[in-house]
């Protein structure tokens, strides 16, 4: 601990007027063309790739909007800067071509950024305000409108229930190719760990640490929620005997040894397969590889197919069903936010809400109230 002597005896800090006369010595130069591509590319880099591929599309179509709203002069609004007025004209224009809420919301976000990115950067050019007032008035008046028209309830994906996933997982048993092996262990998976369809691409068999006979640790490398890659582990505790329709454990072994009888071009957890569920799809090379995005809502509907379940309809099943159904039965259990949260691994409340599509009369409280 410095003493009173010690503090006294410090030397004293520069005064306003030192740093005055020093900072007035150094100018700052023009940045060169490379060190402004720099600039770009790591202030486009602090996004996700899907991110920046459906900014750049709202982007397109704004600057193309903004050039087709010409006047007698030949002269349309200006994208970049951009005025309040215009931005406001364009969230009219999106509303009346149909576009809902998120859409909307996106191509503001998308205009936003690329005057946060930009502005100071160019001469002349400065950022906007996108708290103004009447930008936030604009989006306000659309979604009231919306609401008076009764359009505003989200569509959710298919989520399923316990019977179905139980018939599934059986269906998939019972037919015994490679393809339904994989698509058991996948819909386990989802439906027990809750994982997004990019994390299930992302899986390498090295994520995954089986624990015996008692459950399967899995280490999430980078999610939507941790784009950094600091990692997260989840737990998925194997099951009791009679509950093997549903036991994660058992199915991902059975899948691994069905694994090892194709060459994999890197350590990819799941394969694709061609028509008949055996023949794996192949590289260049001539050597299996792993599975897309859109693989994981195949996945389910090939399930929900073998089970005989509808797959049509208001809900339609896709790569978040498997997401939906383990915290939807996950409040229907009785489970706590918190505990669900800790595998969903959602960082508030109300997000983690809007996967609930648990019974509303299970949720009930009206009986716990007065037992």
């Amino acid at each position: 601990m410095n003493t009173i002597a010690q503090i006294e005896d410090a030397p004293p800090a520069p005064s306003s007027t030192v740093l005055t006369e020093s900072l007035g010595l150094f100018t700052d130069r023009a940045l060169t063309v490379s060190e402004k591509d720099a600039i770009a590319y790591h202030l486009a880099n602090s996004r996700s790739k899907n991110t920046r591929s459906a900014y750049e599309t709202q982007w397109r179509q704004f600057v193309e909007w903004c050039g087709a709203q010409q006047d007698d002069t030949g002269h349309g609004f200006v994208p970049f800067p951009c005025a309040v007025p215009t931005l406001i004209l364009y969230i009219s224009h999106l509303a009346a071509q149909g576009h809902k809420v998120g859409k909307i919301e996106q191509s503001v976000s998308a205009i936003r950024a690329v005057h946060s990115d930009n502005c100071n950067l160019l001469p002349g050019t400065s950022d906007i305000s996108f708290t103004h007032p009447h930008i936030k008035s604009a989006l306000s008046s659309f979604r009231r409108t919306l609401a008076q028209q009764g359009e505003t309830v989200v569509k959710k994906p298919r989520h399923f229930d316990q019977l179905e996933i139980n018939a599934m997982s059986l269906a998939c048993a019972v037919e015994g190719t490679a393809q339904s092996v994989a698509d058991r262990a996948m819909l386990l998976l989802l439906v027990n760990a809750g994982l997004r369809s990019s994390e299930v691409v992302a899986l390498r068999t090295t994520d995954l640490e089986i624990d015996g006979d008692r459950g399967v640790n899995i280490k999430i490398r980078n999610s939507k929620t941790d784009q950094f890659g600091r990692g997260e582990q989840i737990y998925v505790a194997a099951l009791a005997p009679h509950l093997v329709s549903f036991d994660f454990t058992k199915a991902l072994k059975e899948w691994l040894k069905w694994r090892e009888t194709y060459p994999v071009a890197d350590e990819s957890l799941f394969l694709g397969f061609r028509k008949g569920g055996n023949v794996a799809h192949l590289n260049a090379d001539g050597v299996a590889h792993g599975i897309t995005r859109e693989a994981v809502t195949t996945c389910l509907l090939r399930c929900a197919s073998r089970a005989g379940l509808e797959t049509a309809g208001l809900q339609t099943i896709s790569s978040h069903s498997g997401r939906h159904t383990m915290i939807s039965i996950g409040f229907e259990r009785g489970l706590d936010s918190v505990q669900i949260s800790k595998t969903s691994r959602h960082k508030s409340l109300k997000s983690l809400l809007t996967y609930d599509q648990s019974s509303h009369k299970k949720a009930s409280v009206s009986v716990r109230l007065w037992q």
